[in-house]
């Protein structure tokens, strides 16, 4: 009897122990399940936006670090970027001999004799022109004053004009005239235009706006030999993309900007020139392209 109570209690021991290693293998391989699960592959379309995420982080970070190198004053730092923190020129006088030309007596106009003028288009390989225009009666501009240089930026013709019709307006602020003026030292109409025409035929024309220059003129010339400020595209607006004054164009292009911008017609004439010289080879392989297709220039022109 005793025998069969201590091998009962002896059962009952090892059935709790077998009892005991039966939960904790149950425990282990519930642990073991839940990290297989955790393990799984991660679903395609989170490991697709992942890697969108990463490449936009890259891409930003790159943006970052260009926009933090174009700011900070190291070696990298361009050319063009330093000239233009150079002090603008305000003399006139100061630009014409940064460019090897002689400064113009402002206050003579500047009247060839015929003989002069029979040889002036020979002269030259290109002139550059410029026009003030005044008002007449119907709203109508009609030609004030013409002024004329040759390639080395040497004035060679300026006359005032008497217009035809009744002058409404002198646009003394844009022309620099007044009646007196005018009535003093004007050269008739026609005979200006007929020593224009002589002076400027069959050779390149440089000027800024100069549809409207022939125009008040009453002079044709072939497209092809017209350089035109208003219409080479690297004198744009950088803004706006279209065509800019004379005055933003040299403030640009040739760092001058005075304070006074008066109506100087000897000044503009001169800036078409330097303006012309100094990007050549650029604009007539602009104007190759428009007309011939082709970038070989139409005329050599010495510097």
């Amino acid at each position: 009897m005793r025998k069969t109570v201590r091998k009962n209690k002896q059962v009952k021991r090892e059935l709790a122990l077998l009892e005991k290693e039966k939960e904790e293998i149950e425990a282990i391989t519930k642990v073991s399940k839940t990290v297989e699960h955790k393990q799984q592959p991660i679903n395609s379309n989170w490991n697709s936006t992942k890697e969108k995420i990463k490449n936009k982080n890259n891409a930003y970070q790159k943006k970052k670090e260009a926009k933090l190198k174009l700011k900070s004053p190291t070696p990298y730092t361009s050319t063009k970027v330093i000239e233009e923190r150079k002090p603008y020129i305000k003399d006139f006088n100061q630009l014409c001999l940064e460019h090897n030309i002689i400064p113009p007596n402002d206050d003579n106009l500047v009247s060839p004799t015929q003989k002069e003028i029979d040889n002036l288009n020979e002269s030259s390989k290109f002139f550059s022109i410029d026009c003030k225009i005044i008002e007449i009666e119907g709203s109508k501009g009609t030609l004030g004053k013409v002024c004329i240089s040759n390639q080395n930026g040497q004035i060679v013709y300026e006359k005032i004009v008497k217009p035809m019709d009744k002058v409404v307006d002198f646009r003394t602020k844009f022309t620099g005239l007044t009646r007196d003026k005018v009535q003093r030292e004007g050269t008739d109409f026609l005979q200006v235009q007929k020593e224009v025409e002589k002076i400027l035929r069959h050779k390149i024309l440089v000027g800024h706006d100069l549809v409207q220059d022939l125009k008040n003129l009453k002079l044709a010339h072939k497209k092809k030999l017209l350089r035109d400020a208003t219409q080479f595209t690297k004198f744009f607006n950088p803004e706006t993309k279209s065509e800019d004054s004379l005055k933003s164009i040299a403030k640009r292009e040739l760092n001058f900007s005075p304070d006074n911008w008066d109506p100087s017609g000897k000044r503009d004439t001169i800036i078409n020139v330097i303006l012309y010289k100094q990007n050549h080879k650029e604009w007539e392989t602009f104007i190759n392209n428009k007309f011939y297709g082709q970038s070989n220039t139409i005329n050599d022109v010495k510097n």
